[in-house]
Order: C-alpha cells, then sequence, then structure tokens
C-alpha cells in the first residue's frame, strides 16, 4: 500500500467494530480476519490483510488509537520514518497455515458453527447452496455438503419455514445440486491447475484463484459484525 491508500483506511470500519470497542473486542475481530484474509487461505487477498494489520496496530497502541480517535488521521510511527514492507512480511509469516487449520478444527463442529450456520441459512432464505459462499472455513465437498445438511436438518425444525423458504426446494433438488457443486469444484481445480502450467505467471494465476474467494465477499460484512460482537465464553463441541 502507498502512503494515499494508507491515508484512507478507517481502522473500525477494516476491523468491522464500533468506536467504542475495548481492546478485547479489537484482538478478537483482528483474528478473524487474519484468518479470514491470509494469502496461505485465500490468494490475492494480500492487501486486505495488510489493510487488516495496519488497522490492528493502530488500534491496540492506546496513544495512536487516542491519536486517531481525535484528529481522524493514521499516525503508525513518529519519526515517519517506518518501515512498511518489513513490517507486513513479518505479519504475514506470524499467522501461518498451521494456525489457520487450528482455528478450523477447533471451528467445525463447535456450537459457534452451529450458530453461523443458522444465521446464514435465515439469510440465505433456507438456499443452503449459499452456505458455501458464506460461512467461514466451509469449503465445498461431498463429504462437507453432507454433515452441513444433517446440521440444517437440525435447525429447520427450531426456525419458522416462512424465512427459509428455499429449503424444501433444496431438499428436493439437493442430489442435482451437489452434482453441480462438485462440477464447479473440480472445474475450478482443474483451471488452477492448467493455469499455473501455461500462464507461467503466478500473479495472473492468484488474480484467477481470488475470484473463486471473493464469491463468499458478499456476505463480509455479517461475518464482520458477528466477529465484532463481545466474546462469549467457549462452548464444548457437540459429540
Amino acid at each position: 500500500m502507498d502512503k494515499a491508500e494508507i491515508g484512507k483506511i478507517d481502522p473500525y470500519v477494516v476491523l468491522g467494530i464500533r468506536a467504542d470497542a475495548d481492546a478485547r473486542s479489537v484482538k478478537k475481530a483482528y483474528h478473524k480476519l487474519c484468518l479470514q484474509y491470509h494469502p496461505d487461505k485465500n490468494e490475492g487477498f494480500r492487501q486486505e490483510f495488510d489493510r487488516v494489520q495496519l488497522a490492528y496496530m493502530v488500534l491496540s497502541d492506546e496513544k495512536k488509537r487516542k491519536r486517531y480517535d481525535k484528529t481522524g488521521v493514521l499516525s503508525v510511527d513518529d519519526s515517519g520514518d517506518f518501515d512498511w514492507e518489513a513490517y507486513f512480511e513479518g505479519e504475514f509469516n506470524e499467522v501461518t497455515k498451521e494456525m489457520i487449520e487450528k482455528d478450523r478444527k477447533e471451528y467445525q463442529g463447535s456450537e459457534e458453527e452451529r450458530d453461523d450456520i443458522r444465521k446464514e441459512l435465515i439469510e440465505a432464505h433456507g438456499n443452503m447452496e449459499r452456505l458455501f459462499e458464506s460461512v467461514i472455513h466451509l469449503e465445498f465437498s461431498k463429504d462437507e455438503e453432507d454433515r452441513v445438511y444433517k446440521i440444517c436438518e437440525e435447525l429447520v425444525k427450531e426456525i419458522d419455514h416462512h424465512v427459509i423458504p428455499q429449503w424444501e426446494k433444496y431438499v428436493k433438488e439437493r442430489k442435482k445440486r451437489v452434482l453441480k457443486l462438485e462440477r464447479r469444484r473440480k472445474r475450478e481445480a482443474r483451471d488452477a491447475s492448467e493455469s499455473a502450467n501455461d500462464i507461467g505467471d503466478m500473479g495472473q494465476l492468484q488474480m484467477m484463484i481470488a475470484g473463486n474467494a471473493r464469491r463468499r465477499k458478499s456476505q463480509f460484512d455479517d461475518i464482520l459484525d458477528k466477529y465484532s460482537q463481545p466474546q462469549k465464553k467457549a462452548k464444548k463441541k457437540k459429540t
């Protein structure tokens, strides 16, 4: 990012939190967005990842945060000689694939995931297919679709069917939709593989892969709202 881009950043908007958010909420939002945007998970989102680092750097420091609240101007280093490249690279390396995988394992099967699926199923009016675009860590596979479908079967018993009118349609068309999603997944994997061999330009390849990840971005504001809420007491996974 250049200085002009940095100057336009609102750290509260980037982290999806209110101006009166406490330090705990700031840290929780930061952690979740690191996992959401880390380039090891979603190629092509490096700039968004860097914006998250900058926002957290300002809001996690009491002095910098007070200055921003008073002036509306970002001030990350009083000397004016801050090594942005080194800072962002350090943060990039700190959030590892192992961290993302650890978060995925803790999240999937948890009450938090179940609550998110319920919320997004209602947002999608019962169209379960859209959950693979909006729920964090949820990537389509036949096994994953089957796991999520079983969760949804339980959830719809608790939801007014008037707010999920597309659920019955999904149930009736499920086999056809699963085949469609499976074909799409294989096609995207094949296209990415062919491009890696034929294009030979990782920048272009990353842009293509990022196009798939951007399918989920339309629901990003809702996800930010969830992550900016006060942290709940950890719940055990269902057995």
